[in-house]
């Protein structure tokens, strides 16, 4: 004959239960039940119907009145809900950190347009960022691009103004690596092209022959190379 013994927590919850037969100081111990055969002898697998808790590490039995019952879903979910979330993966916590870093330098040219072109997939997509601010100088993804925003120009990002349509706010981010980057509409004085640069419009290329310049290539101040 075996005694069948459980430990409860201050809810009154099951939290452990055992035998006679492997409990050699049986204080703080309820007995519930005793009998013969394995569902006594090995009481902590074979006693109750269920694993004594969920899967979410709930106790899914209480003690009333002296019997084990099973909690109702709504206790049990109750704890659930209480459960509280992980702490933050530190390794995600120091690339976020990274990430913004990475951002703000970027915006005041300590990162150069170069390096930032290199890591393009750290800057967020202005898709995602309907009704946030963009910063003068902040860099946003939007069709596999890279683009700017303009000195001066900083906005709260609208539906309608994407940065391949509004060229007032936004310029495309070229690599001061490629020797015939894609001509880009200038805004102003502050990206406008000068004598000898070069740039690739309409399938030509083309170098500036005039200082300040703002025209379409084959317009004025541009001279296509053969």
């Amino acid at each position: 004959m075996y005694k069948v013994y459980v430990k409860t927590d201050e809810a009154g919850c099951i939290a452990a239960i055992n035998s006679d037969a492997f409990l050699p100081d049986t204080s703080g111990w309820t007995e519930i039940d005793k009998g013969e055969g394995d569902k006594f002898h090995h009481a902590q697998g074979n006693y109750l119907p269920k694993p004594l808790y969920t899967d979410e590490g709930v106790p899914r039995y209480k003690l009333a009145d002296g019997k084990v019952t099973e909690r109702t879903a709504e206790e049990i979910q109750a704890d659930i809900d209480a459960i509280p979330p992980p702490p933050p993966d530190p390794l995600q916590v120091t690339q976020k950190a990274a990430t913004v870093m990475f951002r703000a330098l970027a915006q005041t040219d300590v990162v150069t347009a170069d390096d930032a072109l290199d890591n393009a997939a750290m800057f967020p997509l202005w898709s995602d960022n309907i009704g946030q601010q963009a910063e003068a100088g902040s860099y946003w993804r939007h069709a596999d691009k890279l683009y700017r925003v303009n000195v001066g120009q900083g906005h709260t990002i609208q539906a309608g103004w994407s940065p391949d349509k509004a060229a007032s706010l936004f310029s495309l981010a070229a690599n001061p690596a490629e020797e015939w980057p894609e001509w880009i509409q200038p805004t102003g004085a502050h990206n406008a092209y000068a004598v000898g640069d070069k740039v690739t419009h309409d399938g030509k290329r083309w170098i500036s022959t005039a200082d300040a310049n703002t025209w379409v290539p084959g317009a004025y101040g541009w001279e296509e190379v053969k």
